[in-house]
């Protein structure tokens, strides 16, 4: 799981397609919100409106469906927060014109930078997780999907 949170950084400053779509950051798909709880602890989250709170929940419910049965079972609640971040991440891209296959291009070299090449499930995840995101974040992309 930490070979994603490091692929996650990767996409955010590389960019997907070999230099030809640059992303400036996780930054700019995502904005900071301080909250502060009952213990006065504060935490950073993606802005998230509440009543998208059930899109996220069925997000990471189909993240974990599409891993069922791999070595990644239960990554969705491992690391949630990393999950979430990529699904926006992968939206943001789609916003700016990626093309899904240059996304998950991207995934798999920023998986491969400071290490072996990604496994089966580390590939399977990558196409989870962008149609999830599509699904349940981002669904005025569906159509970038279609064959």
């Amino acid at each position: 799981m930490q070979r994603l949170v490091a692929s996650i950084l990767a996409l955010s400053l590389v960019g997907c397609s070999g230099g030809e779509s640059t992303v400036s950051s996780v930054a700019s798909t995502t904005s900071t919100v301080t909250t502060t709880t009952t213990s006065t602890t504060t935490s950073t989250v993606p802005t998230v409106e509440t009543e998208d709170m059930p899109a996220l929940a069925l997000y990471l419910a189909a993240i974990e469906r599409g891993v069922a049965g791999t070595e990644l079972e239960g990554a969705a609640f491992e690391e949630p927060q990393a999950l979430i971040d990529t699904g926006i991440l992968f939206c943001g891209l789609l916003d700016e014109g990626v093309a899904p296959v240059d996304i998950l291009r991207g995934w798999v070299a920023a998986l491969s930078a400071d290490g072996p090449a990604p496994d089966e499930d580390e590939l399977l995840l990558g196409g989870v997780v962008l149609g999830a995101a599509v699904r349940f974040l981002c669904p005025e992309h569906v159509e970038s999907l279609e064959l």
